[in-house]
Protein backbone atom coordinates (compact mmCIF):
# COMPACT_ATOMS: atom_id res chain seq x y z
CA UNK A 1 0.00 0.00 0.00
CA UNK A 2 1.24 3.07 -0.45
CA UNK A 3 0.17 5.12 2.80
CA UNK A 4 0.53 3.03 6.40
CA UNK A 5 -2.81 4.26 9.00
CA UNK A 6 -2.36 2.71 12.52
CA UNK A 7 -6.15 2.22 13.48
CA UNK A 8 -7.46 1.08 16.71
CA UNK A 9 -10.76 0.60 17.75
CA UNK A 10 -12.18 1.26 21.02
CA UNK A 11 -15.33 -0.48 22.38
CA UNK A 12 -16.92 1.33 24.88
CA UNK A 13 -20.15 0.81 27.75
CA UNK A 14 -22.02 3.31 29.67
CA UNK A 15 -22.72 -0.21 31.91
CA UNK A 16 -19.57 -1.30 32.18
CA UNK A 17 -19.81 -4.29 30.26
CA UNK A 18 -18.13 -3.91 27.23
CA UNK A 19 -16.17 -6.72 25.13
CA UNK A 20 -12.51 -6.71 24.06
CA UNK A 21 -13.23 -6.57 20.13
CA UNK A 22 -11.54 -9.76 18.38
CA UNK A 23 -10.14 -9.27 14.71
CA UNK A 24 -12.52 -11.33 12.20
CA UNK A 25 -10.93 -9.54 8.50
CA UNK A 26 -9.79 -7.17 6.63
CA UNK A 27 -9.82 -6.06 3.04
CA UNK A 28 -6.86 -4.49 1.27
CA UNK A 29 -7.15 -2.48 -2.01
CA UNK A 30 -4.37 -1.44 -4.60
CA UNK A 31 -1.15 -2.26 -4.13
CA UNK A 32 0.48 0.78 -6.35
CA UNK A 33 -2.00 3.16 -6.41
CA UNK A 34 -3.70 5.47 -4.44
CA UNK A 35 -7.22 3.86 -3.46
CA UNK A 36 -9.45 5.26 -0.29
CA UNK A 37 -12.29 3.63 1.38
CA UNK A 38 -14.24 7.00 2.64
CA UNK A 39 -17.12 5.35 4.51
CA UNK A 40 -19.26 2.04 5.16
CA UNK A 41 -22.55 1.60 6.54
CA UNK A 42 -23.99 -1.48 7.12
CA UNK A 43 -27.70 -2.43 5.61
CA UNK A 44 -30.76 -4.65 7.37
CA UNK A 45 -29.58 -8.05 6.23
CA UNK A 46 -25.78 -7.08 7.83
CA UNK A 47 -24.15 -6.63 4.39
CA UNK A 48 -21.50 -4.01 3.88
CA UNK A 49 -21.34 -0.97 1.81
CA UNK A 50 -18.19 0.89 1.26
CA UNK A 51 -17.95 4.01 -0.61
CA UNK A 52 -14.77 6.18 -2.18
CA UNK A 53 -12.53 6.35 -4.87
CA UNK A 54 -9.55 4.88 -6.67
CA UNK A 55 -7.06 6.63 -8.98
CA UNK A 56 -6.46 5.38 -12.16
CA UNK A 57 -7.13 1.59 -11.42
CA UNK A 58 -8.69 -0.47 -8.94
CA UNK A 59 -7.23 -3.71 -7.67
CA UNK A 60 -8.49 -6.23 -5.28
CA UNK A 61 -9.55 -9.64 -4.25
CA UNK A 62 -12.69 -11.01 -5.00
CA UNK A 63 -13.04 -14.43 -3.22
CA UNK A 64 -9.56 -15.25 -4.15
CA UNK A 65 -9.28 -13.91 -7.57
CA UNK A 66 -7.66 -10.90 -8.07
CA UNK A 67 -9.57 -8.29 -10.02
CA UNK A 68 -8.16 -5.04 -11.54
CA UNK A 69 -10.81 -2.04 -12.99
CA UNK A 70 -9.17 0.68 -14.75
CA UNK A 71 -10.62 4.22 -14.15
CA UNK A 72 -12.57 5.98 -16.81
CA UNK A 73 -10.58 9.44 -15.98
CA UNK A 74 -8.19 10.15 -12.78
CA UNK A 75 -10.24 9.66 -9.82
CA UNK A 76 -13.11 7.73 -9.73
CA UNK A 77 -16.21 6.65 -7.92
CA UNK A 78 -16.00 2.91 -5.88
CA UNK A 79 -19.32 1.82 -4.71
CA UNK A 80 -18.60 -2.04 -3.29
CA UNK A 81 -21.11 -4.59 -1.54
CA UNK A 82 -19.77 -7.05 1.01
CA UNK A 83 -20.81 -9.64 3.11
CA UNK A 84 -20.90 -9.60 6.96
CA UNK A 85 -17.43 -11.82 6.59
CA UNK A 86 -16.02 -9.20 3.70
CA UNK A 87 -16.57 -11.18 0.75
CA UNK A 88 -17.46 -9.02 -2.14
CA UNK A 89 -21.29 -9.16 -3.81
CA UNK A 90 -20.42 -6.65 -6.32
CA UNK A 91 -18.56 -3.64 -7.30
CA UNK A 92 -19.46 -1.05 -8.58
CA UNK A 93 -17.31 2.35 -10.41
CA UNK A 94 -18.36 5.46 -11.94
CA UNK A 95 -16.28 7.75 -13.92
CA UNK A 96 -15.55 10.70 -16.72
CA UNK A 97 -12.11 11.90 -17.42
CA UNK A 98 -11.73 14.06 -14.56
CA UNK A 99 -12.02 13.68 -10.91
CA UNK A 100 -15.34 12.11 -9.11
CA UNK A 101 -15.39 10.95 -5.41
CA UNK A 102 -18.06 8.73 -2.89
CA UNK A 103 -17.94 10.45 0.43
CA UNK A 104 -21.42 9.70 2.15
CA UNK A 105 -23.30 6.28 2.09
CA UNK A 106 -26.52 5.24 3.97
CA UNK A 107 -29.35 2.17 3.05
CA UNK A 108 -32.80 2.19 3.56
CA UNK A 109 -35.66 -0.71 5.10
CA UNK A 110 -35.38 -2.37 1.56
CA UNK A 111 -31.57 -1.82 1.06
CA UNK A 112 -31.73 0.68 -1.36
CA UNK A 113 -28.42 2.46 -1.09
CA UNK A 114 -27.49 6.28 -1.51
CA UNK A 115 -24.43 7.63 -1.83
CA UNK A 116 -23.01 11.19 -2.32
CA UNK A 117 -19.60 12.94 -3.52
CA UNK A 118 -18.56 15.41 -6.09
CA UNK A 119 -18.14 15.37 -9.82
CA UNK A 120 -16.47 17.40 -12.23
CA UNK A 121 -16.63 17.63 -16.08
CA UNK A 122 -18.95 15.15 -17.31
CA UNK A 123 -19.95 11.65 -15.51
CA UNK A 124 -22.28 8.73 -17.30
CA UNK A 125 -23.86 7.40 -13.55
CA UNK A 126 -25.37 4.38 -15.32
CA UNK A 127 -22.97 3.21 -17.69
CA UNK A 128 -25.31 1.38 -19.52
CA UNK A 129 -27.69 3.75 -20.20
CA UNK A 130 -26.20 6.76 -22.69
CA UNK A 131 -28.99 8.96 -20.69
CA UNK A 132 -27.67 9.08 -17.00
CA UNK A 133 -24.82 11.42 -18.27
CA UNK A 134 -24.71 14.26 -16.17
CA UNK A 135 -22.38 17.81 -16.99
CA UNK A 136 -21.42 19.54 -14.00
CA UNK A 137 -22.66 23.44 -13.73
CA UNK A 138 -19.80 24.79 -12.20
CA UNK A 139 -16.37 23.98 -11.00
CA UNK A 140 -17.25 21.11 -8.67
CA UNK A 141 -21.08 19.63 -8.24
CA UNK A 142 -22.48 18.02 -5.54
CA UNK A 143 -24.35 13.96 -6.76
CA UNK A 144 -26.80 12.35 -4.71
CA UNK A 145 -27.34 8.63 -5.92
CA UNK A 146 -29.56 6.12 -5.08
CA UNK A 147 -28.77 1.88 -6.20
CA UNK A 148 -31.08 -0.54 -5.91
CA UNK A 149 -29.81 -3.29 -3.18
CA UNK A 150 -28.12 -4.90 -6.79
CA UNK A 151 -26.09 -2.17 -7.28
CA UNK A 152 -28.66 -1.45 -9.84
CA UNK A 153 -28.92 2.50 -11.32
CA UNK A 154 -32.50 3.84 -10.10
CA UNK A 155 -31.73 8.10 -9.97
CA UNK A 156 -29.45 10.24 -9.81
CA UNK A 157 -29.46 13.79 -8.85
CA UNK A 158 -27.33 17.04 -9.44
CA UNK A 159 -26.75 20.03 -6.98
CA UNK A 160 -24.40 23.16 -8.82
CA UNK A 161 -24.17 26.73 -9.37
CA UNK A 162 -21.12 28.79 -10.53
CA UNK A 163 -18.74 27.98 -7.47
CA UNK A 164 -18.01 24.53 -6.45
CA UNK A 165 -20.19 22.51 -3.68
CA UNK A 166 -19.15 18.73 -2.11
CA UNK A 167 -21.49 16.63 -0.09
CA UNK A 168 -18.88 14.80 2.49
CA UNK A 169 -22.04 13.09 4.61
CA UNK A 170 -25.82 11.57 4.05
CA UNK A 171 -27.87 10.02 6.20
CA UNK A 172 -31.11 8.60 5.64
CA UNK A 173 -33.14 8.98 8.49
CA UNK A 174 -36.69 6.45 7.38
CA UNK A 175 -38.56 9.16 5.13
CA UNK A 176 -35.42 11.74 4.12
CA UNK A 177 -32.00 12.45 2.79
CA UNK A 178 -30.12 14.64 5.16
CA UNK A 179 -27.41 15.52 3.34
CA UNK A 180 -23.90 17.58 4.38
CA UNK A 181 -21.03 19.82 2.74
CA UNK A 182 -19.47 22.63 1.79
CA UNK A 183 -20.05 25.10 -1.14
CA UNK A 184 -18.77 28.43 -2.74
CA UNK A 185 -21.00 31.65 -4.37
CA UNK A 186 -23.84 30.66 -5.28
CA UNK A 187 -25.20 27.17 -6.24
CA UNK A 188 -29.04 25.37 -6.57
CA UNK A 189 -29.85 23.47 -4.20
CA UNK A 190 -33.00 22.37 -5.50
CA UNK A 191 -31.89 19.13 -8.06
CA UNK A 192 -35.56 19.31 -9.68
CA UNK A 193 -36.44 21.59 -12.45
CA UNK A 194 -37.86 24.47 -9.91
CA UNK A 195 -34.69 26.71 -8.22
CA UNK A 196 -33.49 27.08 -4.48
CA UNK A 197 -30.03 29.49 -4.91
CA UNK A 198 -28.44 30.16 -2.11
CA UNK A 199 -25.06 32.72 -1.95
CA UNK A 200 -22.03 32.20 0.35
CA UNK A 201 -20.96 34.80 3.42
CA UNK A 202 -17.20 33.48 2.87
CA UNK A 203 -14.74 31.85 0.43
CA UNK A 204 -16.89 28.83 1.63
CA UNK A 205 -19.96 28.34 3.63
CA UNK A 206 -21.31 24.90 5.04
CA UNK A 207 -24.54 23.39 4.48
CA UNK A 208 -27.21 21.21 5.49
CA UNK A 209 -29.56 19.91 3.04
CA UNK A 210 -33.20 17.82 2.80
CA UNK A 211 -34.41 15.85 0.02
CA UNK A 212 -37.01 13.12 0.37
CA UNK A 213 -36.59 9.37 -0.50
CA UNK A 214 -37.14 10.08 -4.28
CA UNK A 215 -34.31 12.93 -4.49
CA UNK A 216 -36.67 16.15 -4.08
CA UNK A 217 -35.90 19.03 -2.71
CA UNK A 218 -37.62 19.91 1.29
CA UNK A 219 -35.54 22.69 2.56
CA UNK A 220 -31.79 23.90 2.98
CA UNK A 221 -29.79 25.64 5.72
CA UNK A 222 -26.29 27.37 5.70
CA UNK A 223 -23.73 28.90 7.87
CA UNK A 224 -20.85 30.94 7.92
CA UNK A 225 -18.80 33.85 7.58
CA UNK A 226 -16.08 35.29 5.57
CA UNK A 227 -13.14 33.00 5.77
CA UNK A 228 -14.11 29.00 5.75
CA UNK A 229 -16.06 26.68 6.91
CA UNK A 230 -16.91 22.83 6.55
CA UNK A 231 -19.72 20.49 7.08
CA UNK A 232 -18.65 17.16 7.67
CA UNK A 233 -20.82 15.09 9.57
CA UNK A 234 -24.80 14.99 10.75
CA UNK A 235 -27.02 12.49 12.29
CA UNK A 236 -31.03 12.48 13.32
CA UNK A 237 -32.57 12.06 16.76
CA UNK A 238 -35.47 9.46 17.20
CA UNK A 239 -37.77 12.79 16.88
CA UNK A 240 -36.47 14.00 13.83
CA UNK A 241 -34.32 16.56 15.08
CA UNK A 242 -30.48 16.77 13.07
CA UNK A 243 -26.84 17.24 14.69
CA UNK A 244 -24.36 18.17 12.33
CA UNK A 245 -20.84 19.33 13.09
CA UNK A 246 -17.85 20.34 11.02
CA UNK A 247 -15.34 22.95 11.15
CA UNK A 248 -15.28 26.97 10.98
CA UNK A 249 -12.34 29.17 10.44
CA UNK A 250 -14.78 32.56 11.05
CA UNK A 251 -16.91 34.24 13.38
CA UNK A 252 -20.48 34.31 12.38
CA UNK A 253 -23.96 33.89 13.52
CA UNK A 254 -27.63 32.19 13.24
CA UNK A 255 -31.08 32.66 14.10
CA UNK A 256 -32.51 30.66 16.26
CA UNK A 257 -35.83 29.28 16.26
CA UNK A 258 -36.72 30.71 19.92
CA UNK A 259 -36.44 34.43 18.07
CA UNK A 260 -32.63 34.96 19.43
CA UNK A 261 -29.50 34.58 17.74
CA UNK A 262 -25.99 32.79 18.41
CA UNK A 263 -22.93 33.61 17.51
CA UNK A 264 -19.44 32.02 17.34
CA UNK A 265 -16.38 33.86 17.38
CA UNK A 266 -13.66 31.86 16.12
CA UNK A 267 -10.65 31.80 18.48
CA UNK A 268 -7.90 29.26 16.60
CA UNK A 269 -6.66 28.24 13.03
CA UNK A 270 -10.17 26.60 12.14
CA UNK A 271 -12.75 25.31 15.85
CA UNK A 272 -15.43 23.18 15.96
CA UNK A 273 -18.79 23.98 15.57
CA UNK A 274 -22.35 21.94 16.12
CA UNK A 275 -25.79 22.98 15.59
CA UNK A 276 -29.08 21.34 16.53
CA UNK A 277 -31.67 21.66 13.71
CA UNK A 278 -34.89 20.40 13.99
CA UNK A 279 -37.04 18.48 11.27
CA UNK A 280 -37.72 21.85 9.35
CA UNK A 281 -34.37 22.85 9.57
CA UNK A 282 -35.03 25.97 12.00
CA UNK A 283 -31.46 26.18 14.62
CA UNK A 284 -32.38 24.95 17.84
CA UNK A 285 -29.03 26.07 19.14
CA UNK A 286 -25.66 26.61 17.91
CA UNK A 287 -21.85 26.01 20.08
CA UNK A 288 -18.52 25.85 19.44
CA UNK A 289 -14.76 25.14 20.31
CA UNK A 290 -11.44 26.35 19.98
CA UNK A 291 -8.46 27.64 20.84
CA UNK A 292 -4.82 28.17 19.28
CA UNK A 293 -4.75 25.60 16.50
CA UNK A 294 -6.97 23.26 14.47
CA UNK A 295 -9.81 21.69 15.83
CA UNK A 296 -11.97 19.90 13.99
CA UNK A 297 -15.66 17.98 14.95
CA UNK A 298 -15.25 14.76 12.21
CA UNK A 299 -18.12 12.47 13.14
CA UNK A 300 -21.77 12.56 15.46
CA UNK A 301 -23.90 10.15 16.52
CA UNK A 302 -26.91 9.96 18.80
CA UNK A 303 -27.57 7.35 21.60
CA UNK A 304 -31.05 5.93 22.77
CA UNK A 305 -31.25 8.91 25.60
CA UNK A 306 -30.89 11.61 22.90
CA UNK A 307 -27.41 12.42 24.04
CA UNK A 308 -24.99 13.49 21.51
CA UNK A 309 -20.99 11.62 21.10
CA UNK A 310 -18.46 13.64 18.53
CA UNK A 311 -14.83 12.88 17.66
CA UNK A 312 -12.55 14.86 16.19
CA UNK A 313 -9.49 16.49 17.13
CA UNK A 314 -7.78 18.80 18.77
CA UNK A 315 -4.33 20.89 18.82
CA UNK A 316 -1.90 22.92 20.96
CA UNK A 317 -5.03 24.20 22.98
CA UNK A 318 -8.88 24.31 23.19
CA UNK A 319 -11.71 25.84 25.23
CA UNK A 320 -15.05 23.83 26.26
CA UNK A 321 -17.06 26.80 27.04
CA UNK A 322 -14.92 27.54 30.29
CA UNK A 323 -12.54 24.21 30.21
CA UNK A 324 -9.04 24.54 28.66
CA UNK A 325 -7.80 21.09 27.25
CA UNK A 326 -3.78 20.87 26.41
CA UNK A 327 -2.58 18.72 23.98
CA UNK A 328 1.23 18.13 22.76
CA UNK A 329 0.70 18.13 19.44
CA UNK A 330 -2.28 17.17 17.30
CA UNK A 331 -5.24 14.84 19.54
CA UNK A 332 -7.96 12.77 18.77
CA UNK A 333 -11.19 14.02 20.97
CA UNK A 334 -14.61 12.29 22.02
CA UNK A 335 -16.97 14.46 23.96
CA UNK A 336 -20.35 13.91 24.76
CA UNK A 337 -23.64 16.35 25.07
CA UNK A 338 -27.00 16.29 25.92
CA UNK A 339 -29.88 17.12 23.64
CA UNK A 340 -29.46 20.56 25.06
CA UNK A 341 -25.94 21.21 24.10
CA UNK A 342 -24.34 20.88 27.51
CA UNK A 343 -21.15 19.26 27.81
CA UNK A 344 -21.59 16.02 30.20
CA UNK A 345 -17.79 15.01 29.33
CA UNK A 346 -14.86 15.02 27.28
CA UNK A 347 -11.89 13.12 26.86
CA UNK A 348 -8.64 13.65 24.79
CA UNK A 349 -5.87 10.84 23.74
CA UNK A 350 -2.68 10.91 21.78
CA UNK A 351 0.69 11.93 21.67
CA UNK A 352 2.78 14.11 20.14
CA UNK A 353 2.32 13.27 16.32
CA UNK A 354 -1.48 13.51 14.88
CA UNK A 355 -3.95 11.48 16.17
CA UNK A 356 -7.39 11.72 14.94
CA UNK A 357 -11.03 10.52 15.98
CA UNK A 358 -12.89 10.19 12.93
CA UNK A 359 -15.88 7.72 13.24
CA UNK A 360 -18.36 6.98 15.91
CA UNK A 361 -21.12 4.61 16.33
CA UNK A 362 -23.12 4.30 18.86
CA UNK A 363 -25.70 1.59 19.86
CA UNK A 364 -27.51 0.30 23.08
CA UNK A 365 -25.25 2.48 25.45
CA UNK A 366 -22.44 1.14 23.64
CA UNK A 367 -19.88 3.02 21.40
CA UNK A 368 -17.13 2.04 18.67
CA UNK A 369 -15.04 5.20 17.82
CA UNK A 370 -12.48 4.60 14.88
CA UNK A 371 -9.01 6.64 15.61
CA UNK A 372 -6.18 6.64 13.75
CA UNK A 373 -2.33 7.77 13.94
CA UNK A 374 -0.56 10.04 11.01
Amino acid sequence: MKKLLLILFIGITGLGLGQEPTFEWFNEYNDTKPALIREIDVDKSGNIIAVGFFFEELSFDNNGIIENIPSYGKNDILIQKLTSNGNVIWTKTIGGAEDEMAYGVDTDEFGNIYVSGRFTASVNFDPLNSNTTIDAIGPIDTYILKLNPDGEFVWVKQVGGNGGTIALDLVYDSENLIITGRFENVVDFDPGIDAFNVSSNGNLDAYILKLNKDGEFIWINSLGGTIGELGISSVVDGDGNIYTTGKTSSSFSMELIDGGSATVTNQGISDIYVVKFNSEGEAIWLKSYGGTGNAIGFDVDVDNNGHLFLVGQIQDSCFFENDLITVDGTNALIMKLDSDGVIQWINSLGGNLNDVGRSISVNNYKFVTLFYVI
